[in-house]
């Protein structure tokens, strides 16, 4: 039997479309596409059309790897919103598949293709990891808002409410640490050390849940 595995990058990150991975585990072949940036746009996104084309880039990479439908082959899907319908789709196809937490080298595949591709957007070299990534990368953004406004998930209600010009950004509080940014919630500190200035309203503060440093008070 021969393993699948899925993962995606770029699903949460402000610049760029979404790369899936598809990874034959065994002999480490593997083929890795993009859902570009207008499918997280405007009509497309309100559509939910990166469902469509995720579905399309399945039968791609299929066709890359020579799977066929009665092959024996077992797909493990990331558990991520953006993989519903390509798990849907390959169980559909009569294919096994399981939902579950990608890691290693399917993992470092994807990753790395969405870092290369911020590398070659940006022209810069150094990119910071994902958690210190989004500032990075507003600020990249807003240095020519009119070019580089395209290659931006504009769909995410936040980016006109709250991202997308200094004005919008008003009350907006993030983790001293790593950067997560905070919205509703109760008032919390850093394990580590880092705390909030002063009180604040409790909607307007939010737990990053996935930031390893921050616990409830």
């Amino acid at each position: 039997m021969c393993i699948v595995e899925i993962d995606d990058a770029a699903w949460g990150d402000l610049v760029g479309g979404v790369f899936v991975c598809f990874n034959q585990v065994a002999n480490h072949n593997h083929v890795i596409l993009e859902i570009p940036p207008q499918y997280f746009q405007g009509e497309k996104w309100l559509k939910k059309e990166y469902f469509l084309k995720s579905r399309e880039l399945t039968v791609n990479a299929l066709e890359k790897l020579g799977v066929k439908e009665g092959d024996n082959v077992e797909f493990h899907v990331c558990t991520g919103y953006i993989n519903d319908a390509v798990a849907g789709f390959l169980a559909g196809k009569g294919f096994r598949v399981e939902r579950c937490k990608i890691e290693g080298e399917t993992q470092s595949l994807v990753e790395g293709a969405y870092e290369d591709y911020l590398k070659r957007l940006t022209g810069l070299e150094n990119i910071p990891p994902s958690s210190k990534r989004f500032f990075f990368l507003l600020k990249w953004v807003r240095a020519d808002l009119k070019e580089r406004e395209k290659f931006v998930k504009t769909g995410w209600r936040s980016w006109n409410e709250r991202w997308r010009t200094p004005e919008t950004q008003k009350d907006y509080k993030a983790c001293v640490n790593c950067k997560w940014l905070a919205y509703s919630g109760p008032h919390v500190t850093c394990a580590y050390g880092g705390k909030w200035r002063g009180w604040m309203p409790r909607k307007t503060i939010k737990l990053p849940t996935n930031c390893q440093w921050w616990e409830p008070k």
